[in-house]
């Protein structure tokens, strides 16, 4: 972000929509499944290591002011049905390190694999959380 601050003119805009999977829906509040599975699920999305889902509103926003930026945030909130297929859970549990099922299985084991099997055919509610920043390079600052 730092390399784009020069590449803009005074009063030129950034605009970027991030998803926050740390605010999302959590398939445990959805589906039955194995003791635990709640407290894994937070303990991947809050872990504050994690490149994937460590984003907040108020990081991003840090992070942009720290390179010169002005920022304003806006949340938004969506909601949409999912409809689970064999693909999505085969996604899910794929052996890739940042699958769903890779990033759980240390927590719970094999354990999951079963829920979300046999989710296959459901549709769910599903809430999505994101941000769309506006960074603006202020008129006079160039």
């Amino acid at each position: 972000l730092a390399s784009l601050r020069p590449l803009l003119l005074p009063g030129g805009r950034l605009i970027l929509l991030e998803s926050l999977p740390r605010h999302t829906q959590r398939l445990s509040s959805l589906l039955e499944g194995p003791e635990g599975w709640a407290e894994a699920e937070d303990a991947v999305y809050t872990d504050p290591d994690d490149p994937l889902t460590r984003w907040t509103a108020a990081a991003l926003s840090a992070l942009l002011e720290r390179v010169g930026f002005t920022v304003h945030t806006t949340p938004l909130s969506t909601t949409h049905s999912l409809h689970i297929t064999q693909q999505t859970v085969q996604r899910w549990l794929s052996d890739r390190p940042d699958s769903y099922a890779s990033r759980l299985r240390p927590h719970l084991g094999t354990a999951l694999d079963a829920a979300l099997t046999a989710a296959v055919g459901r549709t769910l509610p599903w809430r999505s959380e994101a941000v769309l920043l506006t960074a603006e390079v202020e008129p006079d600052s160039c």
